[in-house]
């Protein structure tokens, strides 16, 4: 095929596919009942009834489906949230760790030495993991936080993801470490350094594939850790000064949150585009998503898409690889394109 043809054919397949995704394609809009909620700087989507919690510089908001979101409680800044199987939430912030429910918040300090600013939260089964300015805290259920010493590293917690009942990951400072709990899964035993490949810059987020491996943000790209520990640098392509923040990994994909928007890839090794407007030019500063919608918050509010609809721009209409069979091959589409455009193979 000449190079005019491929031209062509590239284009009619381009026409062809938005043809097919007309009518189904669904765009990022602001979260109803959220309007008047700015400033976000956390998010959290409980799953069997979805609640909505949104933390701000301030405070934390609540909102049932369908209803306007209410002020829950003043907690300085919240830099992270986490429900509960009870349904309470649990909130991270500048003041420390708090537990909501009943329209109630319950302090629980991190520990003796703590300084109580908290950061990231992680459920390990039934056992809560926090992160701190200072380090890492353990509670199990009806207990007290217990600070995790020792081999751990000291600093800063920035992101925190369980690989199990039993075990986790966490970002300290500049450094990966993986948490070992006992076999009643109360105290932590180990604390294990990981290096993460030279280059990209300081880890800044974790995500969980489902196979079970791990994905760590850096600051200019992404590295993934197998089942047997071993990291490997993947490519990340950043918009134009553009700084990362937040990661999320769902079985559609990975969503990669920056200060200049949304990025989307179905695999972890990209390629990542950019997500429709509004997401792909917002300010991300934290995502959360269920089995139905996917949330994105950030200084202007939150956006929600329905997850099984929303794709980047260049790619909604595309069928992801785990479609059914029903979805027509490529060779039919690109015949399909060529009708379209009258035009033959030659």
């Amino acid at each position: 095929m000449n190079p005019l043809t491929q031209l062509a054919t590239r284009s009619a397949l381009g026409i062809a596919l938005v043809i097919a995704s007309a009518g189904h394609a669904q765009e990022f809009a602001p979260l109803a009942g959220f309007a008047r909620v700015r400033g976000a700087t956390a998010v959290a989507l409980e799953s069997a009834s979805g609640r909505v919690a949104v933390g701000t510089h301030s405070s934390v908001w609540l909102a049932a489906p369908g209803e306007a979101a209410q002020r829950a409680w003043r907690a300085g800044a919240v830099r992270d949230l986490a429900f509960a199987r009870d349904g309470a939430l649990w909130v991270a912030s500048e003041r420390g760790v708090f537990e909501l429910a009943g329209g109630v918040a319950t302090p629980h300090a991190l520990g003796p030495g703590a300084s109580g600013r908290a950061t990231r939260l992680a459920w390990l089964g039934e056992a809560l993991l926090a992160g701190s300015e200072d380090g890492l805290a353990l509670r199990q259920p009806g207990g007290a936080f217990a600070r995790v010493n020792g081999s751990a590293p000291e600093g800063e917690v920035r992101a925190l993801v369980a690989l199990g009942p039993r075990s986790a990951l966490a970002i300290v400072g500049a450094e990966v470490a993986r948490l070992e709990l006992d076999g009643s899964a109360r105290v932590v035993t180990e604390a294990l350094r990981e290096s993460l490949p030279t280059g990209d810059g300081v880890p800044l987020d974790l995500a969980r594939l489902a196979n079970g491996d791990v994905l760590a943000l850096r600051e200019s790209g992404l590295a993934r850790r197998d089942a047997a520990g071993a990291w490997r640098r993947v490519a990340l392509a950043l918009p134009p000064g553009a700084l990362a923040t937040r990661i999320l990994a769902l079985t559609s994909g990975v969503w990669v949150a920056t200060d200049a928007g949304a990025l989307f890839a179905r695999e972890p090794s990209g390629p990542f585009e950019r997500a429709s407007a509004p997401a792909g030019g917002a300010a991300i500063a934290a995502l959360a998503a269920n089995e139905r919608e996917l949330l994105l918050a950030g200084p202007r509010g939150v956006l929600r898409a329905a997850l099984h609809a929303q794709l980047p721009a260049a790619t909604r209409g595309v069928a992801p690889a785990i479609a059914g069979a029903r979805e027509p091959s490529v060779l039919a589409v690109q015949r399909a394109a060529l009708r379209y455009l009258a035009l033959a193979p030659g």
